[in-house]
């Protein structure tokens, strides 16, 4: 079920109806997250591990009203389709100064 669901799943049972929306993520190319993409259940958070490179940490990253909590993201509770994204930019390098 999960592969034939790209955007929004509906399922009726006994006048049950649960909804499941694809959450999925985009990165620039020094870092991931995982998982690449999640079904969550309407009214569901989804959690990620956002990872730099080595060299690079995280700049930023943002969508379905989510919130970062040192590596992991947590998105706010789905009700639609969206995207998590993040980019990576250099780290910081602390450098020895050799006196003269």
């Amino acid at each position: 079920m999960l592969a034939a669901c790209l955007a929004a799943c509906d399922r009726s049972d006994n006048n049950d109806k649960f909804i499941t929306y694809i959450v999925s993520t985009a990165t620039d190319s020094n870092g991931s997250i995982t998982p690449g993409s999640v079904a969550v259940t309407a009214g569901q958070s989804a959690h990620f591990i956002v990872r730099p490179d080595s060299g690079y940490r995280i700049d930023n990253v943002s969508g379905c009203g989510g919130r970062l909590n040192g590596s992991t993201y947590i998105t706010s509770d789905i009700n639609a389709a969206c995207t998590v994204g993040a980019t990576f930019v250099v780290a910081d390098t602390v450098g020895i100064i050799a006196p003269m």
